[in-house]
């Protein structure tokens, strides 16, 4: 399990990689060969040129992330795409945290419709688990066990981050639970209450208090 501190320092990684990428692609649009952008300490954190301290946002915008259950890739991408729809110059990482976009981050993903998803997402992920486990079995000669940490590993099948984990360590496959414990928090916050409906007893009662724990760390201090 990683700690609070660990999962908002990989986030806050993730949401800097995304405003890279979605910088230099924004700067593509007038320059055909545009190099990485490089946020610089302003964003980054450090002394600038003239001998200003600035504090790295990166962490600021990983907790918005968190606190709303948001993943930086699609907030970032939308943000620029709302910029788009008014003005052509780039987005500032401090204009992408802002409450005042949260639901439009969100879209469509607290609809009501949202609970039947899940069922649905849930139903085709075991059957695609169960068939691939039991072909493991007869065509491999495997164990049960090494057959259900073989299938949850492979990346090539339609298995969610949080199915993966939840599968993983109501069997004790501890390796494989904790390499996707992080993918599936992320998805997880996305829609707690209704992953917890739905899902059930398959999500763990401590992997369901961490995750309540990391929102409230993360709603702490700005």
């Amino acid at each position: 399990m990683l700690d609070n501190e660990k999962f908002i320092a990989d986030m806050a990684a993730r949401c800097r990689a995304a405003y890279i990428n979605e910088r230099t692609l924004h700067t593509a649009r007038t320059n055909p060969n545009p190099a990485a952008y490089r946020p610089g300490p302003r964003w980054d954190g450090g002394a600038d040129k003239r001998g200003a301290e600035h504090k790295a946002i990166w962490p600021k915008l990983a907790k918005f992330m968190i606190k709303n259950g948001l993943t930086p890739e699609t907030c970032v991408r939308m943000r620029f795409a709302f910029r788009g729809e008014t003005s052509g110059r780039a987005v500032l990482p401090n204009q992408i945290a802002l409450e005042k976009y949260v639901d439009r981050y969100r879209g469509d993903s607290h609809n009501e419709g949202r609970t039947q998803q899940e069922l649905r997402s849930l139903a085709s992920e075991t059957s695609c688990f169960q068939t691939h486990v039991q072909l493991t079995i007869e065509d491999e000669g495997k164990t049960a066990e090494d057959a259900w940490r073989s299938v949850l590993s492979d990346e090539t099948l339609s298995l969610s981050p949080l199915f993966r984990h939840c599968v993983a360590a109501t069997e004790s496959l501890d390796n494989t639970a904790e390499y996707y414990y992080a993918q599936a928090v992320t998805q997880y916050l996305c829609a707690p209450t209704e992953y917890s409906a739905v899902w059930g007893k398959l999500i763990p009662d401590d992997f369901k208090l961490h995750a309540e724990a990391l929102v409230s760390f993360a709603g702490k201090g700005k």
